[in-house]
């Protein structure tokens, strides 16, 4: 089905930074009279020999000859097993191979050796980032900083953008924002910081920053991959945030967002509907789709129908004839009308308000190369939407809602919150 005028307004999904940063390290050689020397320190000569070949694996690594430089390191480890150099190279190597369980192991090693390296910390616990161990990331972070009191983090530059990742997914993101000031501070020049600061001013609430950093980001990243995308997520932010300006000073606290929810007018179903007749599909054929994503979508109209008092029931059909609302998965982002959304919900109503039809569609591929799909995500746009197929149009101004306009970056799971449950009641009559 296709949405007839007036339409849905859709939700603007923030994009997160999945990356984190690898670091590299070459060591300075020099042999005087058969006394050798290593970054100017006197070691022995098979030490002297690894810096060697350590030194002689970095442009092999750089040229893409990563077996050559993998050979070179591991000679170099056989010659002198405690020459940190060289077994740090060999972990950053291994990343560029995607051999990320070699690279920890490594890594582990090194940590465990406690060696004046305080980048084989911070390279780590990106990895640990990149598997989504946000906790072990930031407890080897602090493990560091104690470590190495007297190092000068500045000259760690992955330090603090690795930290404010790891913030960012485990909820803290008024610590993530100043991490990643940090980070903005000593490399102004890496587009990716503006985006993360961006979408965390955004989480906050912090509109006019959040713009702000969007526009940065598109300044200096023109022609990134994800460009389009942000562009339109920040078409979207706008728009919303020009909605969020134009309510009555009365609404500006208040503990429901009826006012934006209704957009002017109240839309819902009546009451003769209920139970509304829900018809998922089965996400057959659709790249991404996990059955249980059935299960998740189920829990999520669950959640609704409770936070209504009873005022909205729901019955799952296996009739798509029989169905008020339908919902369908897609792998192909050029269904939604905006190519910056994990999803959309289509709504039909007639002129006196009430809603009669509803299409939800959930998204099971990224949107961007910037952003995954995980069950949570799943979950929450699920929440989101249905909250749009009961005629909530438009969206909450505060982040701790649901019905926000970005979708929460921090992997934590999300529930309906004493806002979104009120606004649902002034649609559906209190009690």
């Amino acid at each position: 089905m296709r949405s007839l005028p007036p339409q849905v307004p859709r939700r603007a999904r923030c994009i997160v930074i999945a990356a984190a940063i690898l670091l590299g390290l070459a060591a300075a050689l020099l042999a005087q009279e058969k006394e050798y020397f290593v970054s100017g320190k006197k070691v022995s000569e098979p030490v002297y020999r690894a810096a060697r070949l350590t030194n002689d694996a970095l442009p092999l690594i750089e040229a893409g000859r990563l077996d050559n430089a993998k050979d070179a390191l591991l000679e170099a480890l056989r010659l002198a097993p405690d020459f940190y150099l060289a077994r740090y190279n060999l972990a950053v190597l291994y990343t560029r191979l995607g051999e990320d369980d070699a690279a920890v192991a490594e890594l582990t090693k090194l940590v465990s050796a406690r060696p004046e390296m305080p980048e084989a910390w911070v390279t780590l616990a990106g990895i640990y980032c990149n598997r989504g161990k946000y906790d072990e990331a930031l407890s080897l972070l602090d493990e560091a900083v104690r470590a190495f009191p007297a190092a000068d983090w500045r000259n760690v530059q992955q330090y603090s953008y690795n930290r404010g990742l790891a913030l960012t997914r485990t909820g803290r993101s008024a610590e993530a924002i100043e991490q990643f000031k940090a980070a903005l501070a000593s490399e102004p020049e890496r587009e990716q910081i503006w985006l993360n600061l961006a979408v965390l001013y955004q989480e906050t609430g912090n509109l006019d920053e959040s713009i702000a950093h969007y526009k940065q980001f598109l300044q200096r990243a023109s022609q990134d991959a994800d460009s389009s995308v942000v562009a339109d997520a920040l078409k979207n932010l706008e728009r919303e945030y020009r909605l969020v300006k134009s309510r009555p000073a009365s609404e500006a606290n208040g503990q429901d967002y009826y006012f934006l929810a209704s957009q002017g007018r109240a839309r819902n179903w009546p009451k003769q509907a209920m139970p509304l007749r829900v018809y998922i599909h089965d996400g057959e054929g659709q790249q991404g789709f996990q059955p249980r994503y059935i299960d998740i979508l189920k829990s999520a109209f669950d959640e609704w129908s409770a936070a209504s008092q009873g005022r909205v029931k729901f019955r799952f059909t296996n009739r798509l004839a029989d169905a008020h609302i339908e919902c369908l998965w897609s792998s192909d982002p050029k269904q939604l009308k905006s190519i910056s959304e994990g999803g959309e919900t289509r709504l039909f109503y007639r002129e006196n308000g009430g809603i009669y039809d509803a299409q939800i569609v959930i998204l099971t591929v990224p949107v961007s190369r910037l952003a995954g799909v995980t069950d949570r995500s799943i979950r929450f746009i699920a929440l989101h939407e249905i909250g749009h197929a009961l005629g909530i149009l438009g969206h909450s101004n505060d982040p701790r809602d649901v019905m926000y306009f970005a979708i929460p970056v921090a992997e934590t799971d999300r529930e309906l919150s004493a806002r979104d449950k009120k606004t649902l009641l002034r649609f559906y009559g209190q009690k």
